[in-house]
């Protein structure tokens, strides 16, 4: 079995075709799995310690001069997944979301995004099931 490594930088388009193969294995490099982490630690540092971070601590849009509270930072994240969760026509063929779940993941492999490392590790299994 072949195992593809996802570090936000060398996913090539060969590589991402021989991904929609189920057998292929798919993980994060070991540096993608650090930077994952410091990004998220400075997200948890910044509510923590009351920090403005727009789209964390703030609204978004025209709301972000509205400060949201440590305990409702929780759910303005869960807020603005639900507000971009649409869909409009049949449903993709499971190749294809494969294929856009392994390009997600792979841009979260950069660690830019500040989300937890589990949520990136649970899309990974979402991906070989």
């Amino acid at each position: 079995m072949s195992t593809i490594v996802l570090d936000g930088e060398s996913l090539t388009l060969d590589k991402a075709v021989s991904a929609l193969n189920p057998s292929v294995s798919i993980k994060l490099s070991p540096q993608s799995k650090r930077n994952i982490r410091q990004t998220r630690a400075v997200i948890e540092t910044a509510v923590h310690e009351r920090k403005i971070v727009y789209g964390v601590t703030t609204g978004f849009g025209a709301f972000s001069n509205v400060i949201i509270s440590r305990s409702k930072c929780r759910l303005l994240q869960e807020n603005i997944v639900r507000s971009h969760a649409a869909g409009v026509g049949l449903p993709l063929p499971d190749d294809i979301v494969r294929l856009i779940m392994l390009l997600m993941v792979n841009s979260k492999a950069k660690g830019y995004s500040g989300l937890r490392l589990s949520t990136v590790e649970t899309l990974l299994g979402l991906i070989q099931r």
